[in-house]
């Protein structure tokens, strides 16, 4: 089983002198694995097995990922109900002042902020011309799991 587990380069977040994670009156022992993949991600997670009742054999494993919250939302556009001549009008003006950062390029750090403005550019242009769809939020947090395995 380690052989597997260190050749999927997975680590083992149960803790060594840990309470049973399944106990009946004449047997208990240790059969649920948590495992998660990357060194770093192994260092921040946290893994205890709880106290409370389970209503099962098995007992309820919290496990924690250190991972930061962030939420992200991205502004989408409803471009299928026209506003592209609006848009077309509005990027116009900003093509001369695009192109002369472009000839004046010479350094990778220049084309990265040509690239950043080319794009807010864009993003205006399109905030002139059409409606915003709905944001949709995407999540990333902390995971944890205290479900108790049946």
């Amino acid at each position: 089983m380690e052989d597997l587990i260190s050749g999927l380069n997975l680590h083992l977040l149960n803790e060594k002198n840990s309470e049973p994670t399944f106990q009946r009156r004449n047997a208990k022992g240790w059969p649920d694995l948590t495992l998660v993949k990357g060194v770093q991600l192994a260092r921040t997670a946290s893994w205890k097995v709880r106290e409370e009742l389970s209503s099962s054999d098995h007992k309820y494993i919290h496990t924690q990922l250190g991972i930061n919250v962030q939420n992200h939302t991205y502004t989408r556009f409803k471009t299928a109900y026209g506003g592209h001549r609006k848009f077309s009008m509005h990027f116009r003006k900003e093509i001369p002042q695009i192109q002369q950062q472009l000839h004046d390029c010479s350094t990778r750090e220049q084309l990265d902020e040509t690239t950043s403005f080319l794009q807010r550019a864009i993003f205006r242009c399109c905030q002139k011309a059409y409606k915003l769809k709905k944001s949709q939020t995407i999540y990333k947090g902390h995971l944890v799991d205290t479900r108790a395995r049946h």
